[in-house]
């Protein structure tokens, strides 16, 4: 049974663009075998997860400023203005990448983290 059917997909495609703008991260997560998924090693604990977030939070609250490097700077606005993205989406975006920097400990938004959060707005009308 497919939890999200066509009628869903259809149903999501009307929403307007400035409430999916408010939307802050957007990905399709594929369904995953259960008896594969039961015998990984692979699977992160919760306890290493949460540590890692508790890490990222203090590193935030710890941060004076929150610098952009300047390929980074580039790269968001060449996207942005390429995807026709709302300044809110724009600043979505750029949010969700400081919070890829924060989790990876870094001090400056890099290319890679704006890279990265790009990909949480796959299927973004508004972008």
């Amino acid at each position: 049974m497919h939890l999200f059917s066509c009628r869903s997909i259809a149903f999501i495609i009307k929403i307007s663009g400035p409430i999916i703008d408010r939307i802050d991260m957007n990905f399709v997560v594929n369904r995953v075998n259960l008896s594969k998924a039961s015998n990984s090693n692979k699977i992160e604990k919760s306890e290493n997860i949460r540590y890692k977030v508790q890490q990222a939070v203090e590193f935030a609250r710890q941060r004076k400023s929150s610098p952009i490097t300047n390929k980074a700077n580039t790269r968001i606005i060449y996207l942005a203005d390429g995807l026709n993205m709302s300044v809110r989406s724009y600043h979505k975006v750029l949010s969700v990448a400081r919070s890829i920097a924060d989790l990876e400990l870094c001090e400056a938004v890099k290319t890679e983290h704006i890279d990265e959060a790009f990909l949480y707005r796959v299927g973004d009308k508004a972008t």
